[in-house]
């Protein structure tokens, strides 16, 4: 549509490879509801309970994981995520290829939505002889693949896990997020039902019901399942994120902008947080808070896709196409394969009359995706 204010269903990003949720060029487009955002509920059975998969991705704490001696896993614990991240890397620098170390670091870069780097990590601790190492490190192998849209590489990496322990709950959530992925519903489902069957508090497991109901259109359902995950874990910040996603989808802005704000509140350095909170202070022209929003994201990730896509809708709806011509600049430079970025860059060349770049910008939306443009 020549508006640039189609339906997308986003894969991700960022962010992560999570399921899809509906966005327009002037809503967050999401690269799909937060599903790897970290828990820090600690786990109350033997197995570990880091977090699934996005997510995002990245960190609730088992007991296992907790007896860690690096005290990285402590500030993780108390979602000092910064300064842990910074502790794994000088141990690395100094010390070499601790274990400990580089999962740890794995699971901080998952949670800041680099799957590239986490998946360094990852296979770099895989070559300790631990076997609680080697389950953790092919976890976080396989969430960085499902984040990256590597399906296989994911699924290859979940069942060698569960072949390690065919009851891991963080494998089982896993394997569930790849079933969703393959919309495998049924299975999906089953899984996820004989998790909070074993383990009724388990918030991560929660939030993944919520996806299902989110993809299955069946939102109020979505939102309890939210507030399940938010009472095991009321510091959950990804599930405020989603519920605040499904509640717009209600037309429930000022619910989900309280979502959002509660998100930012609970962890003030996680940047998405900030574009979910801008995206909708935009919605409603709200822009001088919104670009705020939109500044300390990028304070927080500099390089974070959906901060410089959505910044430039945000621009663009406050007819600053300048500018808004420069973060999706910016968006495309860090997500050479958006069409949307492509499409929305030229309506604000054109809106210039900057007719020559308007083409370019055009075609490549075509070249990407052909049935985008009329």
């Amino acid at each position: 549509q020549k508006d640039g204010s189609r339906q997308t269903m986003s894969g991700q990003e960022l962010v992560m490879k999570d399921s899809s949720v509906v966005g327009d060029s002037d809503k967050v487009v999401v690269a799909g509801v937060e599903g790897d955002g970290e828990s820090s509920r600690g786990n109350h059975s033997d197995r570990e309970d880091e977090n699934q998969h996005r997510e995002p991705d990245d960190g609730s704490l088992s007991r296992e994981e907790e007896k860690r001696a690096h005290p990285g896993w402590e500030l993780m614990e108390s979602n000092n995520w910064d300064k842990a991240r910074k502790a794994f890397e000088d141990t690395l620098v100094q010390e070499g290829d601790d274990p400990d170390a580089l999962l740890g670091a794995s699971k901080c870069f998952l949670r800041n939505r680099e799957p590239s780097v986490a998946l360094q990590f990852a296979d770099r601790a895989l070559r300790s002889d631990k076997p609680h190492d080697r389950l953790l490190a092919l976890h976080c192998r396989g969430t960085a693949s499902l984040q990256l849209g590597k399906l296989r590489d994911a699924e290859s990496a979940c069942k060698e896990a569960l072949e390690i322990d065919s009851i891991h709950q963080d494998s089982l959530l896993l394997k569930a997020s790849i079933c969703m992925e393959k919309n495998e519903v049924r299975e999906c489902g089953s899984i996820i039902d004989h998790i909070i069957e074993d383990d009724p508090d388990c918030p991560l497991a929660w939030n993944l019901k919520g996806r299902l109901y989110l993809n299955a259109g069946k939102y109020e359902k979505a939102i309890l399942a939210y507030d399940e995950a938010l009472r095991c874990d009321p510091s959950y910040v990804s599930v405020y994120l989603n519920k605040g996603a499904v509640l717009e989808m209600l037309h429930k802005f000022d619910q989900a902008l309280a979502a959002y704000n509660a998100a930012v509140d609970h962890d003030p350095e996680m940047a998405i947080g900030y574009v979910y909170k801008g995206a909708i202070l935009s919605r409603f022209s709200k822009f001088t808070v919104a670009f705020e929003c939109f500044d300390l994201a990028l304070q927080k990730d500099k390089r974070l896709f959906l901060a410089h896509y959505n910044y430039g809708l945000a621009k663009k709806k406050a007819e600053k196409l300048e500018d808004a011509i420069k973060h999706f600049d910016k968006a495309i430079d860090l997500n050479p394969n958006h069409a949307d970025a492509y499409q929305n860059k030229a309506i604000c060349h054109r809106n210039l009359n900057q007719n020559q770049d308007a083409i370019k910008a055009y075609n490549k939306v075509i070249k990407l995706d052909p049935l985008i443009v009329n």
